[in-house]
C-alpha cells in the first residue's frame, strides 16, 4: 500500500477550493436582513415602459398578473395597471428636418407594478432580493408573457 505525501501543489489546490467556497457564499448571501436597522419593509409601486410592442404582448399582459424576475424567477410584484399609448420615432427627411411621427403598428405598454419589498440607504429591492433602479431595464415575465422593459418611476407608500 503506497502513503500519499501532501507536497506544495496539493496545499495550493485545498486553500484555492477554500476561498472560492467563501467567495461564491458571500457572493450569494442575502445583504438585505428584515432585522436591519437601516432597512424597511414596505409596498411600492413602479412602472415599467416596454418600448415599441405588439399588440399580441399588450393582450398577453393583463392587470391582476404576477410579474417574475426573468433572470432570477423571483416574484416582483402584480400588475396593479397598465396604459398603451403610440409609439413613436425621430425620422430625418431629405431637407435636413427631423420629425417625430407614430410607429404603425407599434405600442409603448406602461406597466404600473405593486410589491412588498425593502428600501434602505443603497435602493429598492422587491421581495428582499431584486434591485430596482429608474432608467434601468429588467426581463421580466408573467405566466403568458415575457419582455424587456425599463423602471420609469418608484413611489412608496408609507407604513401607519
Amino acid at each position: 500500500m503506497k502513503k500519499f505525501k501532501f507536497n506544495i501543489i496539493d496545499v495550493l489546490v485545498i486553500f484555492l477550493v477554500l476561498v472560492m467556497g467563501l467567495a461564491i457564499h458571500y457572493r450569494f448571501k442575502s445583504y438585505h436582513r428584515i432585522g436591519d436597522e437601516t432597512a424597511v419593509q414596505n409596498q411600492m409601486t413602479y412602472e415599467m415602459r416596454f418600448s415599441s410592442v405588439r399588440s399580441f404582448t399588450i393582450d398577453a399582459f393583463e392587470v391582476g398578473d404576477t410579474v417574475y424576475d426573468s433572470l432570477t424567477g423571483v416574484e416582483i410584484g402584480q400588475i396593479a395597471d397598465k396604459r398603451v399609448q403610440n409609439a413613436t420615432t425621430h425620422v430625418n427627411l431629405n431637407d435636413g428636418s427631423i420629425v417625430k411621427t407614430d410607429l404603425e403598428g407599434r405600442y409603448d405598454l406602461i406597466l404600473q407594478i405593486e410589491t412588498n419589498g425593502i428600501i434602505n440607504e443603497s435602493g429598492y429591492y422587491a421581495s428582499n432580493t431584486v434591485e430596482l433602479k429608474v432608467g434601468s431595464e429588467k426581463k421580466v415575465e408573467t405566466l403568458y408573457a415575457k419582455s424587456t422593459g425599463k423602471i420609469i418611476k418608484i413611489t412608496e407608500k408609507k407604513s401607519q
